[in-house]
């Protein structure tokens, strides 16, 4: 990687391309906002302070939003249709996000419609709660100041107070944020309907969603601003308005960087939670024991791999049957968009093709290019083979985990099929703790315990709250973790709560971070 190139602004820029993705935005849209934003922010005379706030705040907006992805796609199906179509409506209008979801791509089920009236109202509190905290959590993971970490909890606030979580509501918003307010709706409306109607909506929401002296400086540079912006590379506008005193950030958080959007992506099905972290520590572990040159590079490129993953849809992630042509073809494009994603950044083009070659395979059976042999990088071979010994030590909506011993002996067919590198097989069954002799290829060898990677507990929770956060990570009801543990309903709940409040969350997605994090999901 070309540590010349290691600029903040361009590497989160690049990444927030991924956020337009799992919102089913265009792209650049988050790049939009952030132009809009600062254009109006600077018509107010921002200081340069709040500027900076505004700036990170704009391109980590959407940082959260896979958070409650699980629970959207329960309630409404397609987890990205939705939070495009209501990303348009004013939330406390019922008829109207009612009005937008039947006028969404597709035709909803009834009972999608029905769970939609029945649940709204919960559902757009769990969502921004998850969302927020999960922003600030993986914002504060970034290494955002905590003027940027103000603004990413208040992103679904409101300057009538009738947003969320907090309810805060005025001037007790941060001005960076009430700018941010207006400029998103911008944007999500000149898109979906044009200038006229984007402006007729900021004035149509003044005073009430948004923030009166804001609406009335957008509105005065607004069609112009807008009607220029069609014309210019907002990309290099916005790299050009990065603050000034952003220093070039080290190999270190670099990695921090790449640990938290490899969390966004991970977070967004119950059956990823951690992996990407999981799947960086073999291939560190790994790389080495090869004698490998650049590790760095491939622990940043074993942790973005999959970031593209954001495009597809929960309801295809998480469906338990097999898939069809058209929902295998999403999946199929992942890859392609983590490459596009990571080539914006010239601090993280150099791994764009190692991250996007880890589901491609040695005969020319995996994807996006269909490569064979040597033409794919032997840092994609290895993330290869350590994401398909992961992937199939872990639950998934079709099937169960394997054991240690039956991931190694699917690992080891695929090996003899011509399909995963031998020696990168190898080097990841030796780091995981090989159930079997890796080196002899036999399918009669007995199980055995794999040696954990990395596997700390917290000192803040009991035991037993760390059985029961785990099962919560992974997606288990209050119900089904009673079962479980062979523990009552009520001392579910119990245990829930003491949990969130010893490790301050309120959400099942926050709780789970935290568990990745502190290494409780590993295993």
């Amino acid at each position: 990687m070309d540590r010349t190139h290691l600029r903040l602004p361009e590497v989160i820029a690049a990444l927030s391309l991924a956020t337009d993705l799992a919102n089913d935005n265009p792209p650049e849209t988050t790049l939009r906002i952030c132009y809009v934003a600062l254009a109006t922010a600077r018509s107010m005379g921002l200081r340069s302070t709040d500027l900076a706030d505004l700036y990170y705040g704009a391109l980590l907006r959407f940082i959260g939003c896979t958070a409650y992805a699980h629970e959207e796609s329960n309630v409404l199906g397609d987890d990205l249709v939705a939070r495009h179509v209501l990303a348009k409506t004013d939330v406390t209008r019922p008829s109207q996000m009612l009005r937008a979801v039947l006028r969404g791509k597709g035709k909803p089920k009834v009972s999608i419609l029905w769970n939609f009236l029945i649940q709204s109202r919960s559902m757009f509190s769990n969502f921004t709660s998850a969302n927020c905290e999960v922003a600030c959590m993986l914002g504060a993971k970034i290494g955002m100041p905590e003027g940027v970490l103000r603004v990413l909890a208040q992103v679904h606030e409101r300057w009538d107070g009738r947003g969320g979580p907090a309810k805060i509501r005025g001037d007790a918003l941060s001005s960076a944020v009430r700018i941010l307010h207006v400029a998103n709706t911008v944007e999500i409306v000149r898109n979906a309907a044009g200038i006229d109607a984007a402006c007729d909506v900021i004035r149509e929401r003044t005073a009430g969603q948004f923030d009166p002296d804001v609406c009335r400086a957008f509105l005065k540079i607004g069609p112009d601003l807008l009607h220029g912006m069609e014309t210019i590379s907002v990309w290099d506008e916005v790299i050009r308005q990065a603050p000034r005193s952003e220093s070039s950030p080290g190999s270190g958080r670099l990695r921090q960087i790449a640990e938290a959007f490899g969390s966004f992506v991970d977070l967004k099905s119950i059956y990823t939670a951690g992996r990407s972290k999981a799947v960086s520590h073999i291939v560190e572990n790994a790389a080495r024991r090869m004698g490998l040159k650049d590790v760095d590079d491939l622990i940043i490129a074993s942790l973005l791999a999959d970031i593209g993953m954001v495009s597809v849809p929960n309801n295809i992630i998480e469906k338990p049957g097999k898939l069809n042509t058209s929902e295998w073809e999403r999946v199929r494009l992942h890859t392609y968009y983590t490459e596009r994603i990571l080539v914006r950044s010239p601090a993280l083009a150099t791994i764009a093709s190692i991250a996007s070659s880890h589901q491609e395979r040695l005969d020319g059976s995996g994807y996006h290019r269909g490569s064979i042999g040597n033409a794919i990088p032997l840092g994609a071979r290895l993330i290869a083979a350590a994401d398909t010994y992961h992937a199939l030590v872990q639950r998934r909506s079709y099937r169960s985990a394997y054991s240690p011993t039956e991931a190694a002996h699917i690992l080891q067919r695929d090996v003899t099929a011509g399909r995963i590198d031998r020696t990168c097989a190898d080097a990841v069954l030796d780091v995981v703790g090989n159930p079997n002799d890796s080196r002899k290829w036999q399918e009669d060898v007995g199980p055995a315990s794999p040696r954990r990677i990395n596997s700390p507990s917290s000192s803040a929770l009991s035991p037993r709250e760390v059985e029961v956060l785990r099962l919560l990570a992974r997606g288990s009801s209050n119900k089904e973790i009673g079962l479980a543990l062979d523990i009552s309903h009520r001392t579910v709940q119990h245990h829930v709560e003491h949990i969130y409040n010893k490790i301050t969350v309120s959400t099942r997605a926050a709780a789970t971070l935290y568990a990745v994090e502190n290494g409780i999901l590993t295993d």
